[in-house]
């Protein structure tokens, strides 16, 4: 094994001092040109990190942002829609201080669903009125996920969906 750990390959069948040099340089010529993003290794990890392997991923289907102006301060207010085969999801992001939004949601079908919100730090859970409305306050802006756990378990039987949306920058 070489050095950078794949097989030793030249003509001679080994991979000389020019040849590690000549690799070296290109790996700084794209460290310096093209680095990877920071924090995407913990963005992938984030996202893929589900105790719930077996559960139905929702399809952002509309965003739509609003900017509202209360006395001096404008606000941005963003609603976004997930949708699936057995949920969709609507929420609205609304910045409350420089580092937290509030998140109003509502489910349909309506429900009294577990919804937890999952950021790389932190997880806060809440349950939807019967209604499917929920609010989530005080989450810090960055990567959020969205976890569903539906509880219609004593209606349809069996085990309930869990519906998990795509990770969004809140």
């Amino acid at each position: 094994m070489s050095e950078l750990g794949g097989p030793d390959i030249s003509a001679e069948g080994r991979i000389d001092e020019a040849d590690l040099a000549a690799l070296r340089a290109v790996r700084e010529l794209y460290e310096m040109t093209d680095p990877v993003p920071a924090g995407l290794i913990e963005r992938i990890k984030f996202a893929v990190d589900l105790e719930d392997l077996d559960a139905e991923v929702a399809r952002v289907c509309e965003e739509h942002r609003l900017v509202g102006v209360r006395s001096t301060e404008a606000t941005e207010t963003r609603t976004i829609t997930f949708d699936c085969s057995v949920l969709t999801v609507m929420i609205s992001i609304r910045p409350i201080t420089d580092e937290t939004v509030r998140i109003d949601g509502w489910l349909a079908p309506a429900g009294e669903h577990r919804v937890e919100c999952r950021s790389p730090d932190a997880k806060r859970e809440t349950m939807a009125d019967p209604q499917g409305r929920f609010v989530v306050e005080d989450v810090p802006h960055g990567l959020l996920q969205m976890v569903i756990r539906l509880s219609w378990q004593e209606v349809h039987g069996g085990t309930p969906p869990v519906v998990v949306t795509p990770s969004i920058m809140v």
